[in-house]
């Protein structure tokens, strides 16, 4: 009966660690990885907008949207109708096998590039950083999704080298996938009311 126990449990925490890992997979498959990054891109069309147009359209979402942000130097000669920026959203930590709830501001580099009749729209290099200076030195958190999906990958036993479970790498990641989506969404959403 003992022997019996044993089997049960090891085949029950075999299935369960197969449905986190399965969960993750269905992750990784949606997210849009290029050369190993993260990064959200697109071309939008609108007929009938001009450049000038569109771009003090981008600047208003851009200050709009984020509630910290800055420029970054562009480079290039065609920088006029172009926004090069870090946006900064707060957030707590969703992850529900925590009893610590932890807040972050998510960074996320954005570039949009404005023409007549379109922009594109490139959001990348997205990290985490603990609204906490103690913590943020103090507790180990994944920094960006790279270092997650690689984590993940290419570590087999994360959770005793780490502390993470799948479940809590697949949460930090699906919080990042949602705040870029939302960015994504809410773009285009003021790019549309015009």
């Amino acid at each position: 009966m003992r022997k019996l126990l044993i089997i049960l449990f090891l085949l029950f925490t075999a299935k369960s660690g197969f449905t986190q890992n399965k969960g993750m997979d269905s992750l990784l498959a949606r997210l849009p990885i290029i050369n190993g990054k993260l990064i959200y891109q697109d071309s939008i069309n609108i007929p009938g907008q001009n450049v000038s147009k569109l771009d003090s359209m981008v600047k208003r979402w851009f200050y709009n949207n984020f509630q910290y942000r800055c420029f970054l130097p562009q480079k290039g000669k065609d920088t006029l109708h172009n926004l090069l920026g870090q946006g900064i959203m707060e957030f707590s930590d969703f992850n529900r096998h925590q009893i610590v709830k932890y807040h972050y501001y998510l960074v996320m580099t954005i570039q949009i590039n404005c023409r007549d009749n379109s922009y594109s729209y490139k959001i990348s290099d997205m990290g985490l950083v603990l609204k906490n200076k103690f913590l943020n030195s103090a507790v180990m958190r994944p920094a960006t999704p790279e270092y997650i999906i690689d984590l993940y990958k290419h570590k087999k036993h994360y959770w005793w080298t780490t502390g993470f479970t799948s479940n809590g790498l697949k949460d930090y990641l699906a919080n990042m996938n949602r705040l870029a989506l939302n960015t994504v969404a809410s773009l285009k959403k003021a790019m549309a009311n015009q």
